[in-house]
């Protein structure tokens, strides 16, 4: 697991998802396992999508949905992967999955960085099925969080 995280840390998805998938196959009922394969696999899916590997982005990213949620099944209170998944669901385009998750993160957020992006990730939503006033309403939210941020700035 540690070595998973690090590799994922140090920009290393490919093999942060060996190790991950390693960890996995030892504690398959580690909800924290589950969610650093996740994060290592949908990391290693922009990649592969990147260098034009469709189908193994594909794969990567069906595994990162499973993987974040096991990590829900097991763990219904891990709100990172409930962010994570959310920002996967609204990548693939299924908004109204990705909704829920998301309202969900931003309702009970621990902290102001989970809230920040949940609002992100649901002003991209809102953009993207043409609510232009309610994205613009979840960008502002969003710069209440992490009044810096630049990626709200600029969607905004």
């Amino acid at each position: 697991m540690a070595l998973a995280a690090a590799s994922l840390w140090l920009g290393f998805p490919g093999t942060a998802c060996s190790f991950a998938e390693e960890a996995r196959r030892l504690a398959p009922l580690d909800a924290e396992v589950h969610l650093v394969l996740g994060c290592a696999a949908e990391t290693r899916a922009r990649e592969l999508a990147l260098e034009h590997q469709d189908s193994e982005a594909g794969r990567r990213r069906d595994q990162a949905e499973r993987a974040l949620s096991d990590a829900l099944a097991i763990d219904p209170g891990l709100q990172e992967a409930r962010l994570r998944l959310g920002q996967l669901l609204v990548d693939r385009g299924r908004l109204a999955e990705a909704e829920s998750f998301l309202d969900q993160v931003e309702a009970g957020a621990a902290d102001d960085r989970q809230r920040y992006l949940a609002r992100l990730f649901l002003g991209r939503l809102a953009a993207a099925r043409g609510r232009v006033d309610d994205a613009a309403g979840f960008y502002r939210r969003a710069l209440e969080a992490w009044p810096d941020s630049q990626a709200a700035r600029l969607a905004l």
